[in-house]
């Protein structure tokens, strides 16, 4: 009699904890996070924005514009300059939770600065990437398989 009361305890301990924890999702729901799937399919991004998060520094808490659509508030986690000449950096977001977001800059063979990002969430199909088109910059909406390296 004992165990089935202890069992039958456990069951309705374990579905309230179950319940509190969707209850913490939907409160964070409705605080309004940031949502990436809501920028449009191809959206301008700053330049400048772009350039000055090769400014600065890791552990540094940056917030960048980058459109009227996009501000983003996080720490560089990673900045790292390879031989190359290449600089890569890591972005996290407390706003976009599940989110990586990826900058590298380098010179091209004509000396002008070509800057890439991938911004990569585990919840999406989806990733934004950086494209340069007539000497500006957009972001994206790619499907994340195709930017997966053969």
């Amino acid at each position: 009699m004992k165990t089935i009361l202890l069992f039958t305890y456990l069951v309705i301990l374990g579905f309230s904890s179950v319940s509190a924890q969707d209850r913490k999702e939907n409160k964070e729901h409705s605080q309004g996070k940031s949502s990436l799937k809501n920028l449009p399919d191809k959206s301008e991004v700053s330049t400048s924005a772009l350039q000055s998060i090769f400014q600065r520094k890791q552990g540094e808490t940056i917030a960048i514009r980058f459109n009227e659509n996009l501000l983003v508030t996080g720490t560089i986690l990673e900045k790292v300059k390879h031989n190359s000449g290449t600089t890569s950096i890591n972005l996290k977001s407390a706003d976009y939770p599940g989110v990586l977001f990826n900058f590298s800059s380098q010179k091209n063979n004509k000396g002008e600065e070509i800057i890439q990002a991938r911004i990569l969430s585990r919840q999406s199909a989806d990733a934004l990437v950086l494209i340069k088109e007539n000497n500006r910059y957009f972001l994206k909406h790619t499907p994340q398989d195709k930017l997966i390296a053969e």
